[in-house]
């Protein structure tokens, strides 16, 4: 994945916390608490899913959710690119509204130690609310992310 607001790959900011589903049918997967490495990449064991073709979503409390389809086919890695991951979304409804606008003009010119810094408005992961991070937002305005997977 790449992360918007993020400087470019690889960089230890890019290291940010993912969740994925994988579903076909009744099948489901959930992949919690994984974190992307420097340039935007995890791995998840998939050893126990049948081959075919599955649906995934992944998603972060900031970010908006992405999805798309992939095939498993028995081997032992299967690449997928799941894009660009919007920022905006500080209370993590996977759209972004004015609810995520004021918790940002709260935090607004904070950084983290300081009284009213709220991280879930940190998209740079500078660990200051700026600008940058309520552009972010600003361009990501009343947009909504993938939903959660029906069954197919």
């Amino acid at each position: 994945v790449n992360w918007q607001g993020r400087p470019s790959q690889p960089n230890s900011l890019q290291q940010v916390p993912i969740t994925l589903t994988l579903k076909t049918g009744s099948t489901e997967a959930n992949y919690l608490a994984k974190t992307t490495d420097a340039s935007g990449s995890f791995t998840v064991s998939v050893g126990s899913l049948l081959t075919g073709t599955y649906s995934w979503r992944v998603k972060d409390p900031k970010f908006l959710a992405n999805s798309g389809t992939l095939a498993l086919a028995g081997v032992t890695t299967t690449n997928v690119e799941m894009g660009l991951m919007r920022a905006g979304d500080c209370n993590n409804d996977n759209v972004i509204t004015v609810l995520d606008f004021n918790i940002m003009k709260l935090a607004f010119g904070k950084g983290i130690g300081e009284i009213a810094y709220d991280d879930r408005a940190d998209f740079t992961g500078d660990q200051i609310v700026s600008v940058l991070d309520f552009n972010l937002q600003k361009r990501n305005f009343e947009l909504g992310g993938a939903p959660p997977i029906h069954p197919n």
